[in-house]
């Protein structure tokens, strides 16, 4: 496994996708599932991204390109559907996800350091 936080790592239409979560941002990996962890780190594209509805927008918008093999109106309809699925099975994956694991926490806007918290 990737270090970190790996939220989502499957393979969908012969690309590997791997969610992760850093302090500031959601990271998209996208490439190819048929080399070792490791590789694949260095390997992958990666994308960052501030806010969770950006990087839905990007990744059903990366699927959806993937899976579109021409333009016709039956092909796109097919890509769109597909992309969605993607995107829903996201959503219940992290819906299992312990959110406290992703959670910036309560930091001081001044300095950025974590604030301390006093049980009473």
């Amino acid at each position: 496994m990737i270090k970190g936080i790996t939220l989502y790592d499957e393979v969908i239409n012969k690309k590997r996708y791997l969610i992760t979560k850093d302090r500031y941002n959601w990271i998209l990996l996208i490439g190819n599932p048929k080399i070792s962890d490791e590789d694949f780190r260095t390997r992958a594209r990666r994308t960052y991204y501030q806010s969770f509805e950006q990087f839905m927008f990007s990744f059903i918008r990366y699927n959806f390109r993937d899976i579109l093999t021409k333009i016709d109106e039956k092909s796109i309809k097919r890509a769109l559907i597909k992309a969605e699925g993607s995107a829903r099975t996201i959503g219940r994956k992290l819906d299992l996800v312990n959110w406290n694991c992703i959670s910036r926490g309560d930091y001081c806007p001044n300095c950025d350091a974590e604030r301390m918290t006093t049980d009473d």
